[in-house]
């Protein structure tokens, strides 16, 4: 980024996918759990976990298939939610947080800082 003053639409989405990941990890599973659990434990988990989400987000933010135009192929409303490794609530709280940064000061900061940081 350091040769970047403004990020192109690419560069922006590219960065905004990386840093949603590494909120995502740092925000919603704490170290120690992360610790105690094998990957393959965890990979199975999450994955499910996307799958019972992706229905409760796609009906919560009425997400249809028009919504997938480009991508027609991409469009899956999930499985019904079911207990899981996230809860409705953690998914509800981290989408309003990551909602509410805003983009240049985070990059700021970042650069500041010389790191990524959490949520403030």
């Amino acid at each position: 980024m350091k040769e970047h003053n403004n990020l192109n639409d690419f560069e922006l989405g590219w960065f905004i996918h990386l840093i949603t990941d590494y909120l995502f990890f740092k925000e919603c599973f704490r170290e120690e759990y992360l610790k105690s659990i094998s990957y393959e434990t965890f990979y199975k988990d999450l994955y499910d976990a996307y799958e019972c989400l992706n229905n409760y987000i796609t009906e919560k933010y009425q997400i249809t298939m028009d919504d997938y135009k480009a991508y027609p192929g991409e469009y899956y409303p999930g499985k019904e939610y079911h207990e899981c490794i996230l809860t409705k609530e953690e998914i509800d709280h981290f989408i309003n947080e990551v909602s509410s940064i805003d983009i240049d000061k985070y990059i700021k900061l970042i650069k500041k800082e010389k790191k990524n940081i959490s949520f403030q």
